[in-house]
């Protein structure tokens, strides 16, 4: 054997391991991947915020009115949200922000609920609530009919709802 022979068997035993480039890839890939992941979940939270909002319009809000006006008579105005906590609205948005009521009009008639909105991207979840809190169904007829003016602006969700 060539002395040359000898010395490159012995440093191809005596290498393990990895080289920097193989370790810089490795990294760089892991960290694509956790990037990828923590967007993935990010988008998802915004998801189960948004249907917890629609939720406080759609479900929780109509039915702490109705009992509400049962409870303390049909005269009364809502004017603070812990008026109607107690009747199973929460009493942070989905996003952890105290919401707000005011009334607008005379007794009965209505309250205005300000909501705010956050996530990642507050204008498109805001415009899309918007959307969904004005839709009407097939006959035309609003499919929250409860519901009689909604807007957004400012990062904030101001819907005019009926008392019951």
């Amino acid at each position: 054997m060539t002395p040359h022979r000898q010395l490159t068997r012995r440093t191809a035993h005596k290498q393990h391991g990895f080289t920097l480039i193989e370790l810089m890839v490795a990294i760089a890939v892991a960290s694509l991947l956790g990037f990828l992941a923590v967007q993935a979940l990010g988008g998802q939270q915004d998801t189960a915020r948004v249907g917890s909002a629609r939720s406080f319009f759609t479900e929780d809000l109509p039915s702490a009115l109705t009992s509400f006006g049962s409870a303390v008579g049909q005269n009364t105005d809502v004017t603070d949200p812990d008026d109607i906590i107690p009747y199973g609205v929460p009493a942070d948005t989905a996003w952890g922000e105290a919401w707000e009521v005011s009334t607008n009009g005379p007794a009965r008639t209505g309250v205005e609920i300000t909501y705010p909105i956050g996530g990642s991207n507050p204008d498109d979840i805001g415009a899309n609530l918007e959307s969904l809190l004005t839709s009407t169904k097939s006959g035309g007829d609003p499919q929250f009919p409860y519901i009689t003016d909604v807007s957004y602006n400012n990062s904030s969700l101001t819907a005019k709802v009926r008392q019951f």
